[in-house]
């Protein structure tokens, strides 16, 4: 497990405090996860996508998913400092 995020003590206590039925829940690896989870995918980088984003993940929290997939956006985030840095070397010789 990486230190710093999920914990078998928090998602238990999710899933206790959680008002959907129990068997919303399995343990894995010590973790108590839902069996639904939400994924992240690809929008337009604009205000309005974001709070659909916020208000989906908002209510699938309220909802009882303790499963978020990331992962997309991450890379996205990343790739988009790679290109930012690349523009960056390529442009700058053509500045001097």
């Amino acid at each position: 497990m990486i230190s710093g995020f999920a914990t078998s003590e928090g998602t238990q206590t999710f899933s206790q405090k959680s008002s959907v039925n129990p068997l919303n829940f399995n343990t894995f690896e010590n973790l108590y996860l839902s069996n639904v989870g939400i994924g992240t995918y690809l929008g337009d980088p604009d205000e309005k996508t974001d709070e659909l984003v916020k208000n989906a993940v908002k209510q699938s929290l309220l909802s009882g998913v303790n499963v978020i997939d990331t992962v997309l956006m991450l890379l996205i985030l990343q790739l988009t400092i790679v290109l930012k840095k690349l523009n960056v070397q390529l442009v700058k010789p053509f500045l001097n």
